[in-house]
């Protein structure tokens, strides 16, 4: 099994791509095609691989927007990394996250924050296709780190598998 096998990101990759007509997305500005779709994962892929990102990450999310969070975490996939999404229970459990990555008007501190501007919708300098992104190790690499209060009424972190 190779790492292209082990990353789901790859095979909707490969459907977008083959299907680059197909609406994939109502928008506020209209309907977004898969083409466009593809774009945006494997430019915001691009973007976190140059920022570090790998199969040893964990990527704290928060994106407002539906097609710019689900292409993240496509984009965090394709790199074989683990992602939660960040809200307060995250932060205050101090998850040993490596990035954090947002399209909010938040401020978060930290070593690694990335906001998600006009430029990451553009690939960044030096990148040019084809190009290679590691994916998953193994079918038991944490894609997200779920959470839950269950019954206990305290916040509990579930690693998911690929």
């Amino acid at each position: 099994m190779n790492a292209q096998d082990l990353n789901i990101s790859a095979k909707i990759l490969n459907y977008l791509q083959l299907n680059p007509q197909q609406i994939v997305f109502e928008t506020r500005r209209g309907p977004m095609p898969a083409a466009r779709f593809a774009s945006m994962i494997v430019t915001f892929a691009m973007h976190l691989k140059q920022n570090g990102v790998d199969n040893n990450s964990l990527v704290g999310l928060d994106c407002t927007e539906g097609p710019v969070g689900y292409a993240l975490t496509l984009a965090v996939a394709v790199n074989g990394a683990s992602w939660v999404n960040l809200n307060k229970a995250v932060m205050n459990a101090q998850l040993p996250l490596t990035h954090m990555v947002h399209n909010t008007p938040k401020e978060y501190v930290g070593k690694n924050v990335f906001k998600i501007d006009q430029d990451w919708f553009r690939p960044p300098e030096g990148f040019k296709p084809p190009i290679s992104f590691q994916g998953y190790k193994s079918p038991d690499s944490v894609w997200m780190i779920a959470q839950s209060s269950g019954t206990t009424g305290s916040v509990k972190f579930m690693p998911i598998t690929y």
